[in-house]
């Protein structure tokens, strides 16, 4: 039964404390609704985050605008249009359109030519007899031959070979005198071919194929080999890969600009670790880029003593890695980056020691600036907005570097300069615009909410974000660095975890996988493709180096 309040008779004051009341609580109820809705909201993004990481596109490049006429089948959007009729049919018809093409277009089809640097094996058909007799009964000879090429893949397999070294003796008496020597090998008495090491090398840095997985290939073809040996393999190929991944972290480090990047992998501890630890925490490969090489670096943590340790930074390793250190400021102390000028990185504090003596500035990247709002573009509208400025900054910087890249100029400092003054004459009003739109969403968005988040991350860099307005030469993004770490993070998916630590020993510059990753980037970098590197001499080196040759 509904119940009803008479509020007659009752005093004024207690009529006036009344309204009060439920003043206060509509209040109240309304400030709750509007939470509640915050977080439905702040829902509702993650989930659309969610299912964009897990079913939508992996790449961050902008879209490009959809024709209308191509949107469906037949040209038009099924959904805005009433079902056809018969009598609504012939009213509805439009006539069509005729266009006259004024330009030569380019001959479409056809399929890619097969490439002429692959070994060649020809096979000869022969006519059989009876298509040798002509139609007069004379004998035809062969007067040519009609080709067909195609490409045909070898199934691999397992080779036993056989290495015979002469011995040498006298004529009359057959007395032994010598025996031809051995040749060169990683490990003299290795039971598989250092080519064999190295297409194991290859697959586990460069297709990202684990070791168990190549165990399983191999046995089944009947090499009857453990995981630990293929793990042996591939510690003694890098271990001859370390003077030239030394070499090769030498040259990173004396460019002039440098990107680095890092991502996680997971490192299993021994059985006997602390029980207070975890079985497995989560260690850090380093992907430092330059002078058109990369550099690998592998760390059990994040911390600033990461950065100390490529660069050569002094530190007390005792000390917290957010500690004052005298060295940061003096890069006179410093063993490697004094001809470094720009740091092309993302926003990890780990990398801030190396800009407190000033001698190095940080560029920011505009991919991670945009990364925060790419996210959310497909459910929330103002952040829809934040993408397509940037991306607009992105396609006019394009046009800038294309432009100046197909002209010609004297030297490479004056198309620099020429791309820097056309940067600050063209980029500066659209990143305006950007810097309008992010303070005017500011105040709409609380800092712990997505959005909030990817706001506040770009603030804090905004004159990073700038700096690559001052020179031609400058990135304005770190998809170098991302591209070169690319294989490790897409291995790790199949790796599981890193066995333990003993497997990572340090060696110059770093333990066996970083020597291995180095220079399998660098000859992908290079004309010749990774499976060049075909075998090692060690005659005219110092003992313990190698000097690989590189086949064409």
């Amino acid at each position: 039964m509904r119940t009803t309040t008479n509020f007659q008779g009752l005093p004024r004051q207690t009529l006036e404390q009344t309204i009060l009341l439920l003043q206060d609580r509509a209040t109240q109820a309304e400030r709750t609704l509007q939470a509640v809705t915050a977080d439905r909201d702040h829902l509702l993004q993650q989930l659309e985050a969610l299912r964009k990481d897990l079913f939508g596109p992996k790449t961050e490049r902008a879209r490009r605008p959809v024709d209308a006429a191509q949107t469906t089948f037949l040209g038009v959007d099924a959904e805005i249009l009433p079902e056809a009729t018969p009598e609504t049919a012939a009213d509805t018809a439009v006539a069509p359109e005729e266009e006259t093409i004024t330009y030569t277009r380019a001959k479409r089809g056809g399929r890619t030519p097969i490439p002429r640097t692959l070994p060649r094996r020809e096979i000869i058909l022969k006519a059989s007899d009876a298509d040798r007799i002509g139609p007069n009964g004379e004998a035809l000879v062969c007067i040519g031959y009609e080709t067909t090429e195609v490409m045909h893949l070898t199934r691999e397999r397992l080779e036993l070979l056989v290495l015979k070294r002469e011995k040498l003796g006298l004529p009359t008496t057959q007395e032994y005198v010598s025996t031809v020597p051995p040749p060169d090998r990683l490990v003299p008495k290795a039971k598989v071919s250092d080519d064999f090491m190295l297409t194991v090398t290859l697959r586990t840095f460069e297709q990202g194929l684990p070791l168990y997985r190549q165990l399983s290939l191999y046995n089944s073809w009947g090499a009857q080999l453990s995981s630990h040996y293929l793990g042996e393999c591939v510690r003694h190929i890098a271990t001859a890969f370390a003077p030239i991944a030394a070499a090769i972290r030498e040259q990173v480090l004396r460019a002039r600009w440098v990107h680095a990047d890092e991502t996680p992998v997971r490192q299993l501890h021994p059985q006997d670790h602390p029980p207070d630890r975890p079985a497995v925490a989560t260690s850090f490969f380093w992907a430092w880029v330059g002078n058109n090489q990369v550099s690998f670096h592998y760390g059990t943590t994040r911390s600033s003593h990461e950065v100390r340790d490529v660069l050569g930074i002094p530190y007390d390793p005792q000390a917290y890695s957010t500690a004052a250190n005298p060295a940061d400021y003096d890069p006179t102390t410093w063993e490697h980056g004094s001809d470094i000028g720009f740091l092309v990185c993302d926003g990890c504090p780990s990398y801030n020691p190396i800009f407190r003596a000033e001698t190095i500035r940080r560029i920011a990247c505009w991919v991670h600036a945009r990364r925060g709002f790419k996210r959310f573009e497909d459910c929330d509208k103002n952040a829809k907005r934040v993408v397509g400025l940037i991306n607009t900054i992105f396609s006019e910087n394009r046009k800038i570097r294309k432009t100046h890249e197909k002209a010609a100029h004297p030297s490479d400092d004056q198309r620099w300069q020429a791309i820097a003054t056309q940067r600050q004459a063209k980029l500066p009003p659209h990143i305006a615009v950007l810097d309008q739109e992010i303070t005017a969403l500011r105040p709409l968005y609380a800092p712990d909410t997505n959005v909030g988040r990817a706001i506040t991350y770009i603030r804090n860099r905004w004159k990073d974000l700038q700096v690559f307005l001052e020179h031609g030469f400058l990135p304005m993004e770190n998809n170098v660095a991302e591209r070169a770490i690319r294989p490790i993070a897409v291995g790790r998916k199949a790796w599981l975890f890193i066995g333990s630590l003993s497997a990572l020993t340090p060696a110059a510059p770093g333990p066996p996988p970083c020597s291995a990753l180095s220079k399998v980037v660098a000859c992908k970098k290079s004309i010749r493709a990774p499976p060049a590197i075909t075998s090692f001499r060690s005659s005219s080196v110092p003992e313990g180096t190698t000097r690989l040759i590189m086949a064409p």
